[in-house]
Formats: structure tokens, C-alpha cells, sequence
């Protein structure tokens, strides 16, 4: 089997890899964005509860309502703060899958030239050995018959 050949089985394989690794950056990538926009809704949800409330209340409030508002904007904050980290987290392995499948990728342009390489070097020599054979025949002796 030429060098090309072997080359190009590898490269591929190498290509199926890196289209997997691609595939799962698209996930992750998913899941970040899915992750922000809730992170996004939360935060909105709370500044704007927030707001309202204060609005709405005009600085009369009893010990409930304000026992009850601390204890709601309490779980907004803590809803925002973990989604804030779960986002963060995301992002993270989304760095890390780009980070894998650019190795890949480069890894793959680095055989596929090699292979290209090697297929430009193979067609040289079929064409110089091709190119000899002519000359060879040209040389020798025509019988007449």
C-alpha cells in the first residue's frame, strides 16, 4: 500500500474524530446558551420583582410582608447565584471541547497536507517513471516486419 493510502485511512479516521469533537462543541454550546438565557430570566425576574414590590409597597409594610419579601428575594439571589455558577460551569467544558476538537482539527489539517505531500510525490515518480519507460522505447531498436 503506497504511503499516500495509508496516510489518507488515517486521516480520515483522524476526520471522524474531529467531527465528533465538533459535534460535541454544538452541544455544549447548547447547553451554555440554554444556561445563560435561564441565568438571563432569573436575573431579570428578580430585579424586576424588586422593583415592583418597592412600587407597589411605598414604604408601608408589615413584619409579614417584609419577613416574606426578604425570604422570596433570598431565593431569587440564591436561584441567580446558582445558575450563575452552573453557567460558569458550562462555559468551562464548552472551552474545553472547542480546545480538544481545535487539537483535532489540527491535527487532521497536519496528516491531510502530508498525505497531499505524499500523493504529489508518488504522481511525480509515476510520471518520471512513465516519462522513462517513453524515453526507453523511443531508444530502442523498431523491428520491421
Amino acid at each position: 500500500m503506497k504511503k499516500s493510502k495509508r496516510l489518507s485511512k488515517i486521516a480520515s479516521l483522524i476526520e471522524n474524530q474531529e467531527r465528533q469533537a465538533a459535534e460535541m462543541v454544538g452541544e455544549a454550546q447548547k447547553v451554555a446558551d440554554e444556561r445563560k438565557a435561564r441565568f438571563n430570566e432569573l436575573e431579570s425576574y428578580r430585579d424586576e420583582y424588586i422593583a415592583n414590590f418597592q412600587s407597589k409597597v411605598g414604604g408601608t409594610l408589615n413584619v409579614t410582608q417584609l419577613n416574606e419579601y426578604r425570604t422570596f428575594t433570598a431565593r431569587l439571589n440564591s436561584a441567580v447565584e446558582q445558575q450563575g455558577q452552573l453557567l460558569k460551569q458550562s462555559q468551562a467544558i464548552l472551552e474545553e471541547k472547542k480546545r480538544v476538537w481545535f487539537e483535532i482539527r489540527n491535527k487532521y489539517q497536519s496528516i491531510e497536507k502530508v498525505a497531499e505531500r505524499s500523493r504529489d510525490a508518488e504522481q511525480l515518480d509515476e510520471s518520471r517513471q512513465e516519462q522513462k519507460e517513453t524515453d526507453a522505447r523511443s531508444r530502442a531498436p523498431k523491428s520491421v516486419y
